[in-house]
């Protein structure tokens, strides 16, 4: 009714907030390293990029930081004890392997912030889990392997030059 293309709820816009506010907090040693990024002048937030792959698959992308050396992208995360091993599931091989190819840059990280406020228990201080993550060269090969997989996918089924119909796809495969 008020004619807004996005809208959070208040408890939501309060929980970024406190989430901000933590981050920001000189006090707070945990972020220092995120802290020390998003205040060198020599990074910038929200880096658009447009490029081709084997020239011919156009691909955008928008990174949250980008640095003279690395690529850094943010996220939340409801575990991030367990980013690590759900990375691949959420494709992030395949994120950094098309921002490094997009952005021509040598090194990609990524930066998660538990979404749950936790306190301490000796202290009763309010915390967040915070995981720094680079990647590694296996890492983004994997990523490359299964943007190749879906390339092939989309040729076969999706593009102007199909040869198969995707309705009569049928997986065949061993576990």
């Amino acid at each position: 009714e008020n004619n807004l293309e996005f809208a959070l709820k208040k408890t939501e816009a309060d929980e970024i907030k406190n989430m901000a506010e933590w981050c920001m907090d000189e006090k707070n040693i945990k972020a220092q390293p995120l802290r020390d990024v998003l205040k060198d002048f020599n990074c910038q937030t929200e880096v658009p990029k447009v490029g081709k792959f084997y020239n011919k698959y156009d691909f955008k992308c928008k990174a949250d930081i980008v640095c003279s050396d690395i690529i850094i992208d943010l996220k939340t995360s409801g575990d991030v004890f367990s980013f690590k091993r759900n990375a691949p599931y959420y494709n992030y091989d395949t994120q950094a392997f098309i921002y490094l190819a997009l952005f021509k840059l040598p090194a990609f990280k990524f930066i998660a912030v538990g979404k749950n406020k936790k306190y301490y228990a000796h202290s009763g201080e309010p915390y967040y889990d915070i995981g720094y993550f680079d990647v590694s060269k296996e890492f983004v090969n994997q990523g490359k392997e299964k943007l190749e997989q879906a390339l092939t996918i989309y040729e076969k089924y999706y593009s102007d030059n199909r040869t198969h119909k995707i309705e009569e796809m049928i997986i065949h495969d061993k576990l």
